[in-house]
Order: C-alpha cells, then sequence, then structure tokens
C-alpha cells in the first residue's frame, strides 16, 4: 500500500511540475514578445527623434521641443 502511495505522489508532483513549466513557458513567451513590441517602439522613436535632431539642427531642435505641442 505506501508503495502504491509513493507512485501515485510522484505521479502527481510530475504532472503539476510539467503543468506549472508549461504555463512558465508561455507565461515568458507572452512577456518575450511584448518586450520585444515595446523596445521596437522605443528604438523608432530614438531613431526618429535623434533623425529630426540631426538633420533639422541643433538650434531649432532645442528651440523647437518646447513650442512643439505633444503628438503620441
Amino acid at each position: 500500500m505506501q508503495a502504491q502511495q509513493e507512485c501515485i505522489h510522484i505521479h502527481i508532483h510530475i504532472h503539476i511540475h510539467i503543468h506549472i513549466h508549461i504555463h512558465i513557458h508561455i507565461h515568458i513567451h507572452i512577456h518575450i514578445h511584448i518586450h520585444i513590441h515595446i523596445y521596437i517602439y522605443i528604438y523608432i522613436y530614438i531613431y526618429i527623434y535623434i533623425y529630426i535632431y540631426i538633420y533639422i539642427g541643433y538650434d531649432f531642435g532645442a528651440t523647437s521641443v518646447g513650442a512643439m505641442p505633444y503628438h503620441h
């Protein structure tokens, strides 16, 4: 009886462990996917800002930042 209980306990433990592992894996995958999206948006935003800053000119860029309405 003791041996059978031990076997059932191990089986349940492995099942729960696999289930948690799959859940964590899915969670990490979604988390990384969201992170990549955020990073792409940040990089595009910085890239555009630097592009405007360099090509329009430092003086114009510095004075127009405060004057320009903030767009999202």
